[in-house]
C-alpha cells in the first residue's frame, strides 16, 4: 500500500465532522436558555459550523467581512477553508513540527492579505477529516494529499458575477487592508492610548486602542447603532458559559469591577479561547436563573461557529457584564 492509498484509507475510517462552539474546547454545561427580546439585529450571512477545528478566529473573521459586504450592498459569503487550509500550508513551510492552530482576528486579516480570498461558492467543502486525525496523519510531505482527500481540491479560477478573479485579486476588491481597528482593556498599560499587543497567531506586534472596561461596551454599542458588526475574542472556561444553552452570564453576586477584571487577567484567568461576531442586542424577558441574569439585563447576540442546529439556531448571547469581564479584545471596521 503506498502512502497515498494509505491517508485515503485513514480517512476514510476517520472521517467525521464533531459539533464544537469554541476555539479550544467548547464548554457544554447544561443550564437552562432565558427568554430574550431582540432590539438589534444586523443582517449577517448564514451560520457555519467548523467543526472540531480550533478555527473560530478565521470564521468570525470572515463573518464580520461578510456583513461589512452586505452594509455596502454586496452580497458575498468567504471560504473558510481555504484559509484554514492556507494556514496550515504556511505553518508546514515555517514550523514543520507545529501542529498548533490559534489565531485571533488581525492574524487572520494577515494571512488573508499574504494568501487572498475565495467565495465560499468555490470552495465550500468542511473538512471532513477531525482536527485529531489531522494532527495525526499531517507532515511537510504528505500535506497537499490530506487537504485534497480531507478537504477539497482548490478550483484553479474564481468566478464571481461572471469575472474571474484571483484569490488576491478577490481580497483587494474586499478593501479589507488596513480597514480595521482592535481594542483591548488591560488598566496595566496606559488607558486612551494606542498600545502593541500578541495574541496567539500572530507573527508580530499588533497595535490596539487599550480602553476601560466601560469603554469597551461603549464601542459595541455604538458600532452596533451605526450598523457595523463586531468580531469578539475572549474567554469560554467558566462555570457560567454553557455552549449547549447558547449564551453566557457573569453572577450578580460577583465582582465585575474593572480592579476585578485586572485580577482575572493578571491571574491568567482570562484566556482567548474563542471569537463571535456580535451581530445585535437583546434583553433578558424571562430568566430561570432569576439571581443570575436579572430581568432586563442586556445581552449582545452573537453569531457563532456551531452550525445553525446548536442552540438559539447558532446565535450565542453574551450578557454585557460577562463582556466587561471576559474579553480580550474586539475588532471591528474602521
Amino acid at each position: 500500500m503506498n502512502s497515498h492509498t494509505r491517508i485515503l484509507v485513514y480517512l476514510a475510517a476517520g472521517i467525521c465532522l464533531l459539533p464544537g462552539a469554541g476555539c479550544k474546547n467548547p464548554q457544554t454545561r447544561a443550564f437552562s436558555t432565558p427568554k430574550f427580546q431582540t432590539a438589534i439585529l444586523l443582517p449577517h450571512t448564514p451560520q457555519k459550523n467548523q467543526g472540531e477545528w480550533p478555527a473560530g478566529w478565521i470564521y468570525a473573521t470572515l463573518a464580520l467581512i461578510e456583513s461589512e459586504r452586505i452594509s455596502a450592498g454586496d452580497s458575498l459569503e468567504l471560504s473558510e477553508t481555504y484559509l484554514i487550509r492556507k494556514y496550515l500550508e504556511e505553518n508546514a513551510d515555517s514550523h514543520p513540527n507545529d501542529t498548533s492552530f490559534s489565531g485571533n482576528p488581525f492574524s487572520c486579516l494577515r494571512l488573508l492579505e499574504r494568501q487572498g480570498l475565495i467565495t465560499y461558492q468555490c470552495y465550500r467543502s468542511q473538512p471532513t477529516i477531525n482536527w485529531t486525525d489531522f494532527r495525526r496523519l499531517a507532515n511537510k510531505s504528505n500535506l497537499q494529499i490530506v487537504c485534497d482527500t480531507g478537504f477539497a481540491y482548490l478550483p484553479k479560477t474564481i468566478g464571481l458575477y461572471g469575472v474571474s478573479y484571483t484569490p488576491h485579486d478577490l481580497m483587494e476588491s474586499l478593501f479589507v487592508q488596513n480597514n480595521y481597528i482592535g481594542f483591548i482593556s488591560d488598566a496595566s498599560l496606559p488607558l486612551g492610548q494606542q498600545v502593541e499587543c500578541m495574541f496567539p497567531g500572530d507573527r508580530q506586534e499588533e497595535t490596539y486602542f487599550n480602553l476601560s472596561q466601560a469603554s469597551l461596551l461603549r464601542i459595541i454599542e455604538q458600532s452596533l447603532h451605526k450598523g457595523h458588526t463586531l468580531v469578539w475574542m475572549g474567554d469560554t472556561t467558566e462555570t457560567c458559559y454553557s455552549g449547549n444553552a447558547g449564551y453566557a452570564y457573569w453572577p450578580a453576586d460577583s465582582d465585575n469591577s474593572q480592579q476585578a477584571r485586572m485580577q482575572e487577567l493578571s491571574d491568567k484567568k482570562t484566556t482567548p479561547d474563542h471569537c463571535m461576531q456580535i451581530i445585535g442586542k437583546t434583553y433578558i424577558v424571562n430568566d430561570p436563573y432569576e439571581k443570575n441574569a436579572k430581568r432586563g439585563s442586556t445581552y449582545y447576540i452573537c453569531k457563532n461557529s456551531a452550525g445553525s442546529n446548536s442552540a438559539n439556531n447558532g446565535l450565542f448571547y453574551l450578557s454585557a457584564d460577562y463582556i466587561k469581564m471576559k474579553t480580550v479584545a474586539l475588532y471591528r471596521h474602521r
